[in-house]
C-alpha cells in the first residue's frame, strides 16, 4: 500500500500494517481498494477541515485493550446509520464521508477533483459497485431485517451502480 496519496498519510504502526496485510490476503483487489480509498477520502476530509490532528488513524484493533476493540467495532456496525457530527463522533463522520463517497458517491463534490483521480488512480475500481451491490442484495435476501435489507430497499443499489467514478476514464 502507498504510504501517501496526494499529501494523504496512511498510518504507520503494527495494527494499521497487520489489517493491510489481513485484507490483502482475504480480500479480492476490488474489495482492498474499497477498504483503503474510504481512509482516503475521510482524511482528505478532515485535512480540509482542520480536523487531521483529531482523530485516531489506526482504529485496527491489533492487541489493543477491549474499550479500543470495541469502539472500532461500534464505527463499522454503525458506519451506515444518518449522519452524525464531527464534533460527536470524528471517526464516525470520517467512516461515513469515506465509505458514502467510495461506494455511492454521495458527498464526492467535497474532493477536488485532482484529489479523486490521484486517489483512483492508485487504487481503481476494479468493477467494485457491481460486485457490492451484489453482495448487499444477497445479504439483504438472507436477512431481511439487516441494514443491507434497508438500503437495497431504497435507492442505493442504483446510486452505487451507477456512482460517478465507474461512468468517466477513472473505472
Amino acid at each position: 500500500m502507498p504510504v501517501e496519496v496526494a499529501g494523504v498519510r496512511v498510518p504507520v504502526g503494527r495494527a494499521a500494517e497487520s489489517a493491510q496485510t489481513v485484507c490483502a490476503e482475504y480480500a479480492d483487489e476490488a474489495l482492498y481498494h474499497h477498504s483503503a480509498r474510504p481512509y482516503f477520502f475521510g482524511a482528505a476530509w478532515a485535512r480540509a477541515r482542520g480536523l487531521d490532528s483529531d482523530f485516531d488513524r489506526e482504529l485496527a484493533g491489533l492487541g489493543w485493550p477491549a474499550e479500543r476493540r470495541d469502539r472500532t467495532a461500534e464505527l463499522i456496525v454503525l458506519h451506515m446509520r444518518d449522519d452524525v457530527a464531527p464534533e460527536v463522533d470524528l471517526e464516525s463522520r470520517l467512516l461515513q464521508v469515506g465509505t458514502s463517497a467510495d461506494v455511492s458517491g454521495t458527498g464526492l463534490e467535497a474532493f477536488a477533483p485532482s484529489f479523486v483521480d490521484t486517489l483512483v488512480g492508485v487504487y481503481p475500481r476494479q468493477g467494485f459497485a457491481h460486485s457490492f451491490v451484489r453482495l448487499f442484495k444477497d445479504q439483504a435476501e438472507r436477512k431481511p431485517g439487516c441494514a443491507a435489507a434497508e438500503l437495497v430497499a431504497g435507492e442505493w443499489a442504483e446510486r452505487t451502480s451507477s456512482h460517478p467514478l465507474d461512468k468517466c476514464r477513472r473505472v
